[in-house]
């Protein structure tokens, strides 16, 4: 159920381009994307975003990537997104026609 309210979600920010500009505006890391995402009826939590992440770009994310990308404490956030972002690109990944690397930004 999860992921399809994380599909719905990703689906609305690509063509819908009002909510695409809140959500940028809005979004510092994956726990304010699941807050967002959550204001706008499409509910999951921040382990079902993570889980999915997991799954649509088959790589296995370390502790620290887990946590730069939800918001936690890291020394260098900004270069362990660049490792997950540059990691994600690279398999070729595509989930349904949405940008996977849009919810690392």
């Amino acid at each position: 159920m999860a992921n399809a309210h994380i599909k719905k979600f990703l689906a609305a920010i690509e063509n819908d381009a009002e909510l695409s500009t809140q959500f940028q505006a809005s979004a510092s890391g994956l726990a304010s994307i699941v807050e967002f995402a959550n204001a706008h009826g499409f509910v999951f939590t921040l382990e079902d975003a993570e889980e999915f992440i997991e799954n649509q770009s088959g790589l296995e994310l370390s502790d620290a990537q887990l946590e730069a990308i939800a918001g936690g404490k890291s020394t260098n956030t900004s270069q362990v997104n660049a490792e997950i972002t540059q990691s994600v690109v690279a398999t070729g990944i595509s989930s349904g026609g949405t940008n996977p690397t849009a919810v690392y930004t």
